[in-house]
C-alpha cells in the first residue's frame, strides 16, 4: 500500500467458519464489517485499486445437503453453509400489513444491500382473513418475491430469508460498508472457490485486520438455545476442517462419528447426514443420545454443555413456554427437535430425589396429532421422571 492511502492490487477477505459475523454478539448487524473497515481506514487505507475478493477456500464449495427440502432452503434454518457468510446468511425482513384493505404489505429488509431485491406481489386482506403471505425467489438469484395476502389486523412479524452463495454476500455488504467510510473498491466483488485460485492459499497475501470469533461454547450456546441449525452446520465442517483437514460434511460427520465412538456410543444406532437433523435420512435412537449425553456429563467441558442447554420455565431459550407451573420447571434442561411428524426432546433433568438423570424422547409418525399435543406428551413423560413416577 502507498503513503497516498492507495491499496494498489485487491482487497481479500478470508473466512475460516465463524458463524457468528451479524450482531448477536457485537451489538449491531453490521458491527463485525464495521470493525474491519474500521481497522483499514486506521491503517490508512483510502482506495483500493483492485476487487474485493471473498475467499471462500477454507472449506469445499457444497453450500446445501441435497436431502434438504428446497422450500427449507430459503430460510434461516437451512440457509447455504460457507467459510464465509454473514448475518446467518439471511435477510431479516420485518413485515406488517399496509395502511388499508387491498395496500401492498410493508415488507423491510435488513441489511440494505445492493446484493438483494423485492417484489412485492402480495396484498392486504381484510381482517380476519386467511394468512397466506409468504417469501420466496427466483431461482438461483437474490431477487425475492413477496406474494398472497396478510390481513388488515395481521401482527407485524420478522422473516428470516436465506441468501445465495454466502461469500459473496458478505463480501458485497462488506464493500457498501467500507464505502459508507469512504474506501472505495475500484474492481467491485469477485469469489474464489478453488484453492489454486486463492491468494491466500498462495501466500500473496499481507493481514491488515483481523476479527477473532466468539468462544466455542457461546457457539453451542446459540446451536441449543435457540436451535440455530446453520450455527450447527458451521461447526461440523470446522471440525473436518481442523481435525481432519478437509472442509467439508464429508469430513466432519467423519469426525463426529469417530468421536461418538471414543465417547462409547453405538455407532450403529445413528445415521447421520448432517448436523442440524434436517435431512430426513438422518437416523438415531433415544438411547444412542442418552449415552452421548451420559458421556458427555463425565467430560470436563460437560457442565458448559449442560449450561447451554434451555431450562425448562427459564427467561429465555426453546423451553421459556414449556413446563411452566410443573414439576419441571428449572429442573429440566434439554434441546428441542422438529421434523414433519417427528418431535424429541433431550438433555438432562434433577430429581426430586437429588439425582441427574440424562433423557431423550423421541415420538415418530405424529400424523395428524398436533404439535402442541405431542409436546404435551412429550412433557408430561419428562416430569414423571423428575418426580419418580415414571413406570
Amino acid at each position: 500500500m502507498g503513503r497516498d492511502g492507495v491499496l494498489r492490487g485487491d482487497l481479500v477477505v478470508y473466512g475460516r467458519g465463524d458463524p457468528n459475523l451479524s450482531g448477536r454478539f457485537a451489538g449491531a448487524m453490521t458491527a463485525v464489517l464495521d470493525a474491519l473497515a474500521d481497522s483499514l481506514a486506521a491503517r490508512g487505507v483510502r482506495s483500493v485499486t483492485g476487487r474485493l475478493v471473498a475467499d471462500a477456500t477454507h472449506w469445499d464449495d457444497e453450500v446445501l445437503r441435497p436431502e434438504w427440502e428446497t422450500y427449507d432452503t430459503l430460510w434461516w434454518y437451512a440457509a447455504p453453509v460457507g467459510p464465509l457468510g454473514f448475518n446467518d446468511n439471511s435477510i431479516d425482513f420485518a413485515i406488517r400489513p399496509g395502511a388499508r384493505v387491498g395496500d401492498p404489505p410493508v415488507v423491510d429488509g435488513l441489511p440494505e444491500s445492493a446484493y438483494w431485491s423485492l417484489e412485492n406481489r402480495a396484498t392486504t386482506g381484510p381482517p380476519g382473513a386467511p394468512v397466506t403471505f409468504d417469501l420466496t425467489r427466483e431461482p438461483g438469484t437474490n431477487r425475492v418475491v413477496a406474494y398472497g395476502v396478510m390481513p388488515l389486523d395481521a401482527d407485524p412479524r420478522t422473516e428470516y430469508f436465506a441468501v445465495v452463495d454466502p461469500a459473496a454476500w458478505t463480501a458485497t455488504v462488506l464493500e457498501e460498508v467500507l464505502a459508507a467510510r469512504g474506501i472505495a473498491v475500484a474492481g467491485g466483488v469477485a469469489v474464489v472457490h478453488e484453492r489454486e485460485d486463492s491468494p491466500v492459499a498462495r501466500g500473496d497475501t499481507v493481514a491488515l485486520a483481523a476479527w477473532t470469533s466468539p468462544t466455542l461454547a457461546r457457539v453451542v450456546e446459540t446451536v441449543n438455545g435457540r436451535s440455530q441449525n446453520w450455527h450447527a452446520e458451521q461447526l461440523l465442517k470446522t471440525l473436518g476442517r481442523e481435525v481432519a483437514g478437509e472442509g467439508s460434511w464429508r469430513a466432519g460427520l467423519r469426525v463426529e462419528r469417530e468421536t461418538l465412538a471414543a465417547l462409547g456410543v453405538d455407532t450403529t444406532a445413528f445415521v447421520l447426514r448432517d448436523a442440524s437433523g434436517l435431512a430426513s435420512s438422518n437416523l438415531v435412537t433415544p438411547g444412542a443420545i442418552a449415552d452421548l449425553l451420559a458421556a458427555a456429563r463425565r467430560r470436563p467441558w460437560g457442565e458448559v454443555y449442560l449450561r447451554s442447554l434451555p431450562l425448562a420455565a427459564g427467561d429465555t431459550g426453546s423451553l421459556r413456554r414449556r413446563f411452566a407451573n410443573t414439576v419441571g420447571a428449572g429442573r429440566v434442561r434439554g434441546k428441542t427437535g422438529f421434523i414433519a411428524n417427528v418431535h424429541a426432546l433431550s438433555g438432562y433433568l434433577d430429581t426430586l430425589d437429588g439425582r441427574t438423570l440424562a433423557y431423550s424422547v423421541i415420538v415418530n409418525q405424529t400424523g395428524p396429532a398436533s404439535g402442541s399435543d405431542v409436546t404435551a406428551a412429550i412433557d408430561r413423560l419428562v416430569n414423571e421422571f423428575v418426580s419418580g413416577t415414571a413406570p
